[in-house]
């Protein structure tokens, strides 16, 4: 009884910590849109605009050390950004993982151990369409959400070798509602490059729905 206390309580601090995580996350997603409106009043120059002129002089018609500034301070909250997705994925992950049932842990320990690895970075889902203001067109990876043709690599604890026709991920979902913690990282493969995003479904009377067609591979 005390070894299933103190594993409550270790699930409890881990949570929080996943929440105090994802709290800080969507402040620094609140710094950088602050920072690029800035840049778009400075004559929407972006992060890539030159800041000199045809003759080659700063350009007047700017506020060069806003801008700089600005950019600046993107460059850094992007890496933050990256760094603490990666954090994000990290502790939802292993609360799935916690939350697994103990018989299909041991039931799978010794074939997963081999074949997880492999499986685990291969896509098994591609995304078909995406529904605008849906969890999916809103989950974010540095501002962006899923698109059509992404590849889903993971989805909280599914991959390839697990997703079972991509019923898996109902399951996780339950998971997450049923824990108080619905925030689920998902790992997708666009253009050749690996994507980590935090997805929330979002509830639509009894069920909650990710907003997106996927199709099995």
């Amino acid at each position: 009884m005390g070894i299933e206390v103190k594993k409550l309580g270790q699930m409890s601090t881990a949570m929080d910590d996943a929440k105090a995580l994802i709290a800080k996350k969507d402040d620094i997603e609140a710094q950088i849109r602050e920072l690029e409106a800035t840049l778009r009043m400075q004559g929407n120059v972006g992060m890539n605009q030159p800041l000199i002129d045809r003759e080659g002089f700063p350009r007047s018609d700017i506020d060069l050390v806003a801008v700089r500034t600005a950019r600046h301070s993107i460059i850094e909250l992007t890496n933050d950004h990256k760094d603490i997705m990666k954090q994000i994925e990290a502790a939802i992950l292993g609360l799935h993982q916690d939350n697994q049932p103990s018989k299909s842990q041991a039931a799978s320990s010794t074939t997963t151990s081999q074949s997880a690895p492999s499986a685990s970075n291969e896509p098994f889902a591609r995304v078909n369409g995406v529904a605008p203001d849906s969890p999916a067109k809103e989950a974010v990876s540095n501002l962006h959400g899923l698109i059509k043709e992404d590849l889903i690599v993971r989805f909280g604890t599914v991959h390839s070798g697990n997703h079972r026709m991509l019923q898996a991920l109902s399951d996780v979902v339950k998971e997450g509602v049923r824990t108080n913690l619905t925030t689920v990282p998902v790992v997708v493969k666009r253009n050749g490059e690996i994507i980590t995003l935090t997805l929330t479904p979002q509830r639509a009377g009894s069920r909650y729905t990710l907003g997106c067609h996927l199709v099995p591979l």
